[in-house]
């Protein structure tokens, strides 16, 4: 079958591409229905808001979005700033709200820029963030694993590392080791824009909607970012088939998603959000877990509503099914 250009990034992809529009299918989503009587109106109402012709785009995406001066001032000063603090064979671009530095030569920094930063951006805001930045976001990349962790421990005295990169959310910073390849950049993005739409998002789907967008296709054209099947479902699919992974409920209610199997945590989130973007249900789940925080904290209730299942078990069938026939 032949293959049509397209942005692909994830952590084996070591150079951006360039974005190319490309029409694609949609994902068959289906709305909400059938929903048991324990999802309350106010539920489903906060999931159907996002239906009509704005297909779920915020409103500053809709109207457009110019940096402030003192953003654009703010942006300069600390390009300014990191340049001093790398030194000699580094370079920085201020690109607000972003600011991109690392060992690479200026006009590289503008490739990565260009061709994965600001697209993934304006979708991110697009479909998600109502919110954008009012203060830089720094992202320094290097392109050798020792340079990385060398810079880490230097500016940030941070010695246990991901070996793709991280994210400081105290310095709205992100540290990436490139020779791993481009997509942990959006995986870290994602916290980085969410954090100030969303600041009290749980763990769970914090690092779900991240891990998400680690492997994905970006098509501009309708301002859409695509999770994709990635390494993470061998571990999802050995703990299903080894009848160890918990039920879907635990998974957003527990509150221990930093705790005990972690990395088999990650994938089960990842693949709830999957779930919900094949559903085509994952922005408005996200836009009224968001509004909704404060009366549904782990976003149990609004989950179940968004998926269209009328009970947990059914949901629980429903995912394990699916996962089990992923390849």
């Amino acid at each position: 079958m032949n293959r049509i250009p397209e942005t692909l990034l994830g952590p084996r992809h070591w150079w951006p591409v360039a974005i190319i529009a490309l029409c694609l299918l949609a994902s068959g989503g289906q709305k909400p229905q059938g929903a048991s009587a324990a999802i309350s109106q106010d539920t489903l109402a906060a999931l159907g808001k996002d239906s009509g012709n704005t297909g779920g785009l915020t409103p500053s995406a809709r109207q457009g979005w110019e940096p402030s001066e003192d953003l654009v001032r703010l942006c300069d000063r600390e390009a300014a700033r990191w340049r001093a603090r790398l030194g000699k064979g580094c370079s920085t671009v201020a690109r607000p709200p972003f600011v991109l530095a690392g060992d690479l030569a200026r006009d590289d920094l503008d490739v990565w820029h260009e061709t994965t930063v600001r697209p993934a951006a304006e979708i991110l805001w697009a479909r998600y963030a109502r919110i954008r930045p009012h203060e830089p976001v720094v992202i320094l990349l290097f392109a050798s694993e020792n340079r990385y962790r060398t810079e880490a421990k230097r500016l940030f005295a941070d010695r246990n590392v991901s070996v793709y990169g991280y994210y400081k959310p105290s310095r709205r910073c992100i540290v990436l080791n490139l020779a791993r390849g481009g997509g942990t950049l959006v995986h870290e993005l994602t916290h980085a824009l969410v954090d100030f739409d969303f600041p009290d998002v749980p763990d769970w789907f914090s690092e779900g909607l991240a891990s998400l967008h680690e492997e994905c296709r970006i098509v501009p054209e309708e301002a859409r970012i695509e999770g994709l099947v990635n390494w993470r479902l061998a571990a999802l699919q050995t703990a299903l088939q080894q009848d160890r992974l918990r039920p879907v409920r635990a998974l957003v209610t527990s509150g221990d998603f930093l705790a005990g199997d972690v990395g088999l945590n990650y994938a089960h989130a990842r693949y709830v959000c999957l779930f919900l973007q094949k559903r085509g249900a994952l922005t408005r789940f996200y836009h009224a877990f968001r509004d909704r925080r404060a009366i549904d904290p782990p976003g149990a209730s609004t989950l179940l509503a968004a998926t269209g299942s009328r009970s947990w078990e059914e949901l629980e069938s429903e995912f394990r099914d699916w996962v089990a026939q992923l390849q």
